[in-house]
């Protein structure tokens, strides 16, 4: 967990007053003290997530769910490997983030484990491997501006993702 608080600290900030964040795979309330203890009002979206007095946790698969709200903040870690159409969750996440929103996701460094010669990757459940490139380009292609990709030789990739506060279609790029 030490890699993704020093990066969320960096990017994020310890200043959550006011700010809004869903965390999205979360197991459960004790993966949310950091943001809490900065303020953060917290959201939690996981199948089989305990009902908490602290953080409003709802049990259900995020891409089911509809939210109707926005987040300043959305936090996906280890989660993201686990999904079957990334496209479209990866959509669903920028659409419920507010303008100048950050994303910050973490999942599972695939060149770091096959230039390792380690193979237990294969093994898991993941239907989804992501190198730096691929992750920039999922964030990319569903509209994020990446700020940050970080643990290039590691054992994990994090990143972290803005909704751009406006978008501009490919007309409004001829015209300026």
């Amino acid at each position: 967990r030490e890699p993704f608080t020093k990066v969320f600290d960096l990017f994020i900030g310890s200043a959550g007053e006011g700010r809004s964040l869903l965390e999205i795979g979360c197991s459960d309330e004790r993966q949310f003290d950091s943001f809490l203890s900065s303020g953060f009002s917290c959201v939690g979206v996981s199948p089989g997530a305990q009902s908490s007095s602290r953080v409003e946790m709802i049990d259900a698969f995020y891409e089911q769910l509809e939210l109707g709200r926005t987040f300043d903040v959305v936090v996906s870690r280890f989660n993201l490997e686990h999904i079957i159409q990334p496209s479209q969750y990866l959509e669903k996440i920028f659409a419920e983030l507010s303008a100048g929103g950050r994303f910050v996701v973490q999942v599972p460094n695939f060149e770091y484990y096959v230039e390792s010669g380690i193979l237990f990757p294969f093994a898991h459940e993941h239907p989804q491997y992501f190198t730096a490139k691929s992750l920039r380009r999922a964030l990319e292609s569903a509209g994020f501006q990446v700020s940050a990709l970080l643990g290039h030789d590691g054992l994990s990739l994090i990143a972290v993702a803005e909704k751009p506060t406006r978008t501009w279609n490919a007309r409004e790029r001829l015209q300026v």
